[in-house]
């Protein structure tokens, strides 16, 4: 099943790059030399993908400039966003956007070291929401959500998540599988965003959506291999550690 569009969100504020934030949009800061969010759309096209929906806000117009005249040849949408309120919000943007066709949604903070397992996450793609997991210690339960499956014993291939859980603590699940670097989302997900109230942060989670969709068994997972490289630009250090990894390794 194709999936040919892609939702962005770049409308946050980036306080944890701040003071760089302040200055320069988090998307445009430089990895090796080209603006974070040109990764992001240079995995869209690897894909594909050559619908992209910008969620983002007024004082960002730069992206917007920049986009443009990049990459010209991209079908690209921008929604602003007027009032930062979690993903929930954000993707529920799309909607009208999005319409009846499975999107691919990308946070412009988080990379994979190469396009392979994005591409993998859409051969795997059966009309079902699909989530992209990956195993990690306790540390992470602060900040990614937890996926829980019935099973444990055979982690390959797609899995049904049973439930899925933001920010728990230890005491809260014993799974430390986590996501999502990236997702295939389905149309019925804008109902279950509509249906939100405020929760952690006094935001609208995007994974309290996904939750609804679980206790539907709408919900499914793909567990990324052991080796694939992970890269999370969102805070300094891993920022420069995204700056390290990209400059000794052609994408």
């Amino acid at each position: 099943m194709k999936v040919n569009k892609a939702v962005i969100p770049c409308a946050g504020r980036g306080t944890r790059m701040a003071p760089f934030s302040n200055l320069i949009p988090k998307e445009l800061l430089p990895l090796n030399c080209k603006p974070a969010i040109w990764y992001a759309i240079s995995e869209c096209i690897s894909c594909g993908i050559n619908q992209i929906c910008i969620i983002i806000s007024r004082d960002k117009k730069i992206i917007i400039k920049y986009l443009k005249s990049t990459f010209k040849d991209i079908k690209f949408v921008f929604i602003y966003q007027k009032k930062i309120g979690g993903l929930g919000q954000a993707v529920g943007l799309a909607r009208k956007w999005v319409g009846d066709d499975a999107f691919i949604l990308m946070n412009p903070d988080n990379f994979f070291g190469s396009y392979e397992p994005t591409k993998k996450l859409i051969k795997s793609y059966k009309g079902l929401t699909l989530l992209s997991l990956f195993r990690d210690n306790d540390e992470a339960l602060s900040k990614y959500s937890v996926a829980e499956f019935a099973d444990y014993q055979n982690m390959s291939g797609v899995k049904q998540i049973m439930k899925i859980i933001e920010k728990p603590t230890p005491k809260e699940t014993k799974s430390r599988i986590f996501g999502y670097w990236r997702v295939i989302i389905t149309p019925d997900i804008f109902d279950k965003i509509d249906s939100l109230t405020p929760g952690k942060n006094g935001e609208y989670q995007l994974t309290d959506a996904f939750a609804k969709l679980a206790e539907e068994k709408k919900l499914y997972g793909l567990l990324l291999d052991k080796n694939v490289k992970l890269i999370d630009i969102g805070n300094k250090i891993g920022y420069a550690e995204g700056n390290l990894f990209f400059s000794k390794n052609d994408i």
